[in-house]
């Protein structure tokens, strides 16, 4: 794509959202809701009602756009460790966990039941048997997707309205430790279902148990090295606010790209590690050890913002 057209999409994305944050105001709706659906009229979604309408943000337009959205995920996933400091954490209790565990259980059973149990297409057919492997292995896919949550959009709601009560400050931990409780669980329930329906060379089954562990403790320990040395950097160059900014970008950018080359260089033995779980780690370093953990924070969200709108937008296109 031309410079000048892929700026000239980006600013008509911004307008965009600009307008549709407009709107879900007036009808006292969050900025999210409209991003979302002005995002629809200008993407390939609304191709879905009208056949042959590919929309001004073409599908190859959003691939190009894609590392936009990953630096939005990180700005957030970032914003998120700011809320596991320690102090935080322990007005709050046992309670986090508790509720996050029978959240993510809840979820995964009652899913894997109704996968497994009800009418699907080849149901109907002779021999039928939804105790197979194939139905058991597709029932644990399903499942293990339904642990994981989306915590960008209740961040953006949480900063609009300013929300700081109790459960607020209960949410963002508990959607945070759904993705690590989601990540653990899609890795143990795919090698069983890999287990179930071998294809090809498969994996060994003590790299297949490991691989989840390795991904989140992997995740983390990336993003405690990195938040450690943006704490120490910001400690040393805390005058300036700007250099703080700078220093946030470079580890924010060092976390997505070096996660993303290791997930490519691994990807033989199955391992991916989560950018957004590491992004979240150097968040919460930084809220427990930094000197002025607000200053860091506050010099991301002073530049995220477009960020957010063009990753909503394009959501919803």
């Amino acid at each position: 794509m031309e410079i000048g057209l892929l700026l000239t999409k980006v600013a008509v994305i911004l307008f965009v959202g600009f307008i549709g944050s407009l709107i879900a105001r007036k009808f006292k709706l969050p900025n999210v809701s409209g991003y979302l659906v002005l995002g629809l009229l200008i993407g390939p979604s609304l191709g879905l009602i009208f056949p042959g309408y590919e929309g001004f943000i073409t599908s190859s337009d959003q691939d190009v756009f894609g590392f936009i959205s990953e630096l939005a995920l990180a700005f957030i996933a970032f914003s998120i460790g700011s809320e596991f400091a320690i102090k935080r954490v322990k007005k709050m209790g046992k309670e986090i966990s508790v509720i996050t565990l029978l959240e993510v259980l809840g979820a995964v059973s009652l899913v894997f039941i109704a996968m497994l149990f009800i009418p699907k297409p080849d149901s109907m057919s002779s021999g039928y048997n939804p105790f197979s492997n194939s139905s058991i292995a597709f029932a644990l896919i399903l499942a293990s997707m339904s642990a994981a949550t989306a915590p960008a959009a209740t961040l953006m709601v949480m900063r609009q309205y300013r929300a700081n009560g109790p459960v607020s400050k209960a949410i963002v931990p508990i959607t945070a430790l759904d993705d690590i409780f989601g990540i653990i669980i899609f890795g143990f329930f795919l090698s069983i279902a890999q287990l179930l329906l071998p294809q090809g060379d498969p994996l060994p089954v003590w790299l297949m148990i490991s691989k989840p562990f390795i991904e989140v403790f992997g995740s983390l320990i990336i993003g405690l090295i990195i938040g450690i040395a943006l704490s120490y950097g910001a400690k040393k160059f805390d005058k300036i606010s700007d250099d703080i900014q700078v220093l946030s970008l470079i580890a924010i950018y060092a976390t997505v790209g070096g996660l993303t080359l290791m997930n490519h260089y691994m990807s033989d033995f199955g391992i991916s590690f989560s950018p957004l779980l590491a992004n979240i780690m150097v968040g919460s370093v930084i809220a427990n050890i930094a000197l002025k953990p607000n200053r860091t924070f506050q010099s991301i969200n002073d530049l995220a913002t477009p960020f957010y709108i063009i990753f909503f937008t394009l959501a919803g296109a």
